[in-house]
């Protein structure tokens, strides 16, 4: 029950634009007020409502305390927690990490619904996969096969892992340029290929609407799962 009104209270917070954004640049990277004013309003001195949203994720327990010390003037920095997003184990909070390192922006996007959005898509992505074997005039198996055999490399050594996803990129690039006259849309070959390694039950981890029985997104989600029996 606690959990469930924690959730509640959370939703209830992240209807208004202003916190969504504040919780969208904290998930993203760690700030100050004065770095999530400067973001949101572009003056460094516009804290008055940050503060106030600020005291209300840490009466809930959703942000970690970064303090810094004389290097950058002691300055308080804040980190939204996972569970902003959902109930997450750390395979699952390392995807969603990566997720938003290579291909979330919370200014440019908005707010921390288009984040659950681009997870969802990563989920739907994964799913039509396994159907086809090949999207977007793309097969996946070699990229798959090397990413297996490296696996704790790409986790673990960042280095490694841009440069195999920025091959990946080059090579979608590449396919894209030569016939972008036939195409219909475009989606990045290594936002493709990522959503390929969601992990297992994303689509019930994440929080929000999209678990509705009538939502589109959970019949979509259901009919992709019910044609791959």
């Amino acid at each position: 029950m606690e959990k469930s009104t924690n959730q509640n209270s959370i939703d209830s917070l992240l209807e208004n634009l202003l916190p969504r954004k504040i919780i969208g640049l904290l998930l993203k990277q760690e700030m100050s007020q004065s770095d999530l004013a400067e973001k949101i309003y572009g003056k460094k001195n516009v804290r008055s409502g940050i503060s106030f949203w600020l005291n209300k994720f840490i009466k809930l327990n959703l942000l970690e305390r970064k303090d810094k010390g004389m290097i950058t003037g002691r300055r308080v920095l804040f980190r939204a927690k996972r569970e902003v997003l959902g109930n997450f184990n750390d395979e699952e909070y390392s995807f969603i990490q990566l997720v938003i390192e290579k291909f979330w922006n919370p200014i440019t996007d908005d707010s921390i619904d288009d984040l659950k959005d681009l997870l969802l898509k990563c989920v739907l992505i994964q799913q039509s996969y396994k159907l086809k074997n090949h999207l977007f005039k793309y097969h996946f198996k070699k990229d798959l096969e090397f990413y297996n055999k490296n696996k704790r490399m790409f986790w673990k050594d960042k280095t490694f892992r841009d440069n195999m996803l920025n091959k990946i990129f080059e090579k979608g690039e590449s396919k894209f340029n030569k016939s972008s006259k036939d195409e219909l849309f475009y989606v990045r070959n290594d936002f493709v290929f990522i959503s390929l390694l969601t992990p297992k039950d994303m689509f019930y981890k994440i929080g929000g609407k999209h678990r509705s029985i009538n939502n589109p997104l959970f019949i979509a989600f259901k009919s992709l799962e019910s044609s791959k029996l």
